[in-house]
């Protein structure tokens, strides 16, 4: 009853009856009671922002960030904020050059990066005819992001909304719809439901979450119509060769006795599908393409973690042995499969994926980059998180 208790504590989780992995998965992190997320903000940013030019190298780096998170204890920093304002400040410099008025973020933390941003552009001479908006779905986050930016003089260019950005309506019936857009979304895709999925005798299944008598368990069921999963599935299909995908099913079979799953990033196929009613844009998304040791069974299988004094701790299963909405929940990119999905929402649509080092030197304007050496001459903004990447999507 205890695990019910947590599983259904809100109404938004009570209508959930046997829901789809994706929709427990966006219970765990979104719900607007019980959710990751909707509870003390997960991010923040550093006590002060790093001057690179202060450290020896990478060592004394690590140890200033291993200190920053003793110092937040159960919050997580992103690249954004340890990079502060230097991340930001490589975004800006990609904006002054496409030239673009109107900007979105999808998912804004705590707010550093639009700050850092906008501060950029406005120093920059870009002027004032720009404006920048949040798409949270957080109301603590956007909250934070509110406060941040007005402190921070901002709040004649900034406004942080209270949206889904997967959902349709977030983005149908906007005036300006047809602006040229810049769409942001810095490990925004990680945290986006996926479902779960296995070939049992050539024959693909889903799987729905059940709570009996307390206790959350998997369901495989035969595929419906639900068209996410079908839509998702063929993008995840089309870019890999029969041969090759059947071989290695039937090789995890004969070796484990069990078929291995599939994560399907549905969660980003709805975002995609979504953002395809703002006519005119450039999505600029960038997350991890690969996570070390995870333990859940499957490809693109999450890690299941939570801050405990400052130091990552992987729970290792996604249900149950934790309270609901307790735990992040973050899963690796496939890149190509993404760039399959995009195609399917804008077929001439354009894509581009790089290394997040290599965008970020690329972006970063080239007076800027000494700024960000430690004394050895390492860059951390481009040598670290090396399971980066960036990925441009654009209608033209």
């Amino acid at each position: 009853e205890q695990m019910r208790r947590l599983a259904f504590g809100s109404a938004r989780c009570e209508r959930l009856v046997n829901p789809l992995m994706r929709e427990w998965i966006h219970a765990m992190l979104y719900d607007s009671r019980d959710g990751y997320f909707a509870k003390e903000a997960p991010v923040a940013p550093l006590s002060s922002a790093i001057d690179f030019n202060t450290l020896a190298g990478r060592e004394e780096y690590l140890e200033r960030v291993a200190g920053e998170y003793r110092i937040l204890g159960t919050k997580w920093l992103t690249p954004s904020e340890i990079f502060s304002p230097w991340f930001g400040v490589a975004l800006a410099s990609h904006i002054r050059r496409t030239g673009v008025r109107r900007i979105m973020e999808i998912g804004s933390g705590s707010g550093t990066l639009a700050m850092d941003i906008i501060t950029h552009l406005k120093a920059s001479g870009y002027g004032s005819e720009f404006s920048f908006t949040s798409i949270e779905i957080s109301e603590a986050l956007a909250e934070t992001q509110r406060r941040r930016l007005r402190e921070a003089g901002h709040g004649d260019v900034y406004v942080s909304r209270v949206a889904d950005a997967t959902k349709d309506d977030t983005w149908i019936g906007d005036g300006d719809a047809q602006v040229p857009t810049l769409i942001l979304g810095m490990e925004v895709l990680d945290n986006l439901p996926h479902d779960k999925v296995v070939q049992v005798d050539g024959v693909w299944h889903q799987t729905r979450v059940a709570v009996d008598g307390g206790a959350v368990r998997e369901v495989l069921e035969p595929f419906t119509d639900d068209e996410l999963i079908c839509t998702t599935l063929d993008a995840y299909e089309s870019i890999q060769g029969e041969r090759t995908r059947d071989s290695v099913l039937k090789w995890v079979f004969e070796m484990t006795g069990t078929p291995d799953p599939v994560w399907l990033p549905t969660g980003a196929q709805s975002l995609l599908n979504a953002i395809r009613h703002v006519p005119n844009h450039e999505l600029l998304l960038a997350d991890f393409d690969f996570l070390p040791n995870v333990v859940i069974a499957g490809e693109n299988a999450p890690i299941v973690s939570s801050t405990v004094d400052g130091k990552a701790v992987d729970r290792g299963e996604l249900l149950g042995g934790t309270p609901f909405g307790s735990v992040d929940v973050f899963f690796p990119t496939d890149f190509r499969l993404l760039s399959a999905m995009y195609r399917s929402t804008q077929p001439t649509g354009k894509v581009c994926v790089e290394k997040a080092g290599s965008f970020l030197q690329g972006a970063l304007p080239e007076g800027e980059h000494a700024r960000i050496r430690c004394r050895d001459g390492t860059a951390p903004l481009l040598e670290d998180y090396e399971n980066t990447s960036f990925a441009r999507f654009s209608t033209s």
